[in-house]
Order: structure tokens, then C-alpha cells, then sequence
């Protein structure tokens, strides 16, 4: 028999999952992040969660319309608590894909550069983690209970892991693209100079043959 006091729990325990978040989202987000997400508050990306804890609130409502009949309260505080651990499994599922995102973003951001192979070999380590994740996230469904939260609790205690490391890199990338960019426009200029200097010297040959 369950009890309102479980839908209760549950319904908390989703609350929480929500807040969790939309601070983990709205803490690691930068002005450049994408439009679903606004300074330090992210718009979008656990709607779907909300969306969950609105159609719990309606089978709440159906149990206590129920009166006496047992069974039906029993039913529908059952789907309403399901509701809730869809709610925090769907809260969950946006800040692993917000991390994975994060990843697959800074990857892009120094895809010209000639990344030493000691590093690449962990990018790409971690890309393999990355999509394994992903790939697991298509297992979840509505027969999901606690026990999936909590796994994917330990998913994004990874994550974020990989997260601060790959941050940890950028100033060192930042500077080694910066060099090569100045590189390339020093190479740019001798080529260019070396043209004009060819063009300059056909010019002189040509009227001196002439």
C-alpha cells in the first residue's frame, strides 16, 4: 500500500534533483553558452523534469478524488511517484548531457591545434567515456527507480572530473594556439614578401633586358 507520505519523499527528492540542476548548469555556464542558458540561471534544460512533477501533481489530484476506493489511490500515488523519479532521472540526464556538451565543445575549440600525444591519448579517453555514457542514457525508462539516480549521480561526479581537467588545460592550449596563430601570420607575411620580392625582381630583369 502506498502512502502520501512516499509520494511526499519522492516528490522532495525531485524538487532537489531540479535545484541540483539548474545550480550545477547555471554555475559552469559562460555568457557563451547556448541561448537555453542565461547568466547564472538556465532556461530549457530541465523543463522536461518540471513537465514530470505537473503530471505527478495530476495523478495526486486523481488519488484524492478517489475517496474510498483503495485501490485507485493506490494506482495513482503509484504513477505519481513515478512521475517524481522520472522527474530526477530527466533533471539528471541535463546536466550530464550540459557536461558532455561542455566536452565536445572544447575538443572544437582547439581542433587546429597540434595537440602534444600524451594529451590526445586522454582526450580521446575520455571521449570514449563520454559516448559510453551517452550511449547508456537510451537504457533509461519509465520502470526506472532510486537506484538509477544514484548511478547517475556517480556519472556526473565523472563527468565533472573530466570537466575540471579539460578546463585546467585551456590556458596552456589558449597559449600554444596563440603561437601558432602568430606563426602562421609570419609565415603569411614572408610568403608574401618573398612574392613581391620575385615580382620586384622580374620588373628589374624586364627593364634591364629591355
Amino acid at each position: 500500500m502506498v502512502k502520501i507520505d512516499d509520494f511526499q519523499e519522492a516528490f522532495t527528492k525531485a524538487e532537489e534533483e531540479i535545484h541540483f540542476a539548474e545550480m550545477a548548469i547555471g554555475c559552469l555556464s559562460s555568457d557563451e553558452d547556448d541561448a537555453c542558458v542565461s547568466k547564472s540561471q538556465p532556461r530549457g534544460v530541465v523543463i522536461p523534469a518540471i513537465n514530470e512533477l505537473r503530471y505527478a501533481a495530476k495523478h495526486l489530484s486523481k488519488a484524492l478524488k478517489a475517496g474510498e476506493d483503495k485501490s485507485q489511490i493506490d494506482e495513482q500515488l503509484q504513477r505519481a511517484i513515478r512521475h517524481c523519479v522520472r522527474s530526477r532521472l530527466d533533471a539528471l540526464k541535463a546536466v550530464i548531457l550540459f557536461l558532455s556538451r561542455h566536452f565536445f565543445s572544447f575538443t572544437g575549440d582547439y581542433k587546429r591545434l597540434n595537440i602534444p600525444k600524451k594529451d590526445r591519448e586522454i582526450l580521446n579517453s575520455y571521449r570514449q567515456r563520454i559516448w559510453s555514457v551517452l550511449e547508456s542514457l537510451a537504457g533509461y525508462n519509465a520502470e526506472n527507480t532510486d537506484a538509477e539516480c544514484e548511478n547517475m549521480r556517480a556519472v556526473i561526479k565523472d563527468l565533472y572530473t573530466i570537466y575540471e581537467d579539460v578546463e585546467g588545460r585551456r590556458s596552456l592550449y589558449n597559449e600554444l594556439l596563440e603561437k601558432m596563430d602568430k606563426h602562421d601570420k609570419v609565415t603569411l607575411w614572408q610568403w608574401i614578401a618573398g612574392i613581391a620580392i620575385t615580382l620586384l625582381l622580374f620588373i628589374i630583369a624586364r627593364l634591364f633586358i629591355n
